[in-house]
Order: structure tokens, then C-alpha cells, then sequence
């Protein structure tokens, strides 16, 4: 779909990287982590990823106060997560 605006970007980066490295010099955790972009990224990055597994693992252990069936409950749970993990999966094929 977006494919060729994808390779140029990424292409663009490569050139990017070269232009900014200097001869025998490699670009380290510490170079990256002094742009305040790529600090506040990667901090909004942990806040997401930490409060995204905290739900979903939450979701399991109130399966049983849900009303209902607790095998239906889990049958359900289980197909949607299969979706999920599904459509994860297609997303990821597209870009990249």
C-alpha cells in the first residue's frame, strides 16, 4: 500500500545516518538518548507499553466477576485474543 513512500523514508534515514556519523565514529545509546525527542518517545513508550500489559493481564484475572458463564467468558476472551493476535499480524505484514 505505502510501500515506496516506506523504502524512501527509509532510504532517506540511511543517507541521514551516513551524513551524520564522522569516519570510525558509531552512533551509541548515549548519542541517541541526548535528543530530548528520542527521550520523550521512549518514556511514552514505557507509560504505554507498562499500562497496555497491565490491562490486558488485569482482563484475565476479573474473568470470573464478569456475569455469565465463566467458560463462556473464557471462550470469548480467548476467540477475541485470537482476532487480535490476527489482525496484529496483518498489520504488521502491511508495514513492514
Amino acid at each position: 500500500m505505502f510501500t515506496k513512500e516506506i523504502e524512501a523514508f527509509k532510504l532517506d534515514a540511511l543517507k541521514s545516518n551516513r551524513d551524520d556519523k564522522e569516519e570510525g565514529e558509531s552512533l551509541g545509546i548515549n548519542q541517541f538518548l541526548t535528543d530530548p525527542l528520542n527521550r520523550s518517545n521512549g518514556l511514552i513508550f514505557i507509560v504505554m507499553a507498562v499500562a497496555c500489559s497491565f490491562s490486558y493481564y488485569l482482563i484475565n484475572f476479573y474473568i470470573k466477576y464478569l456475569p455469565g458463564d465463566i467458560f463462556t467468558n473464557q471462550i470469548v476472551n480467548s476467540v477475541s485474543e485470537s482476532f487480535a493476535n490476527g489482525g496484529a499480524f496483518l498489520v504488521l505484514k502491511c508495514f513492514s
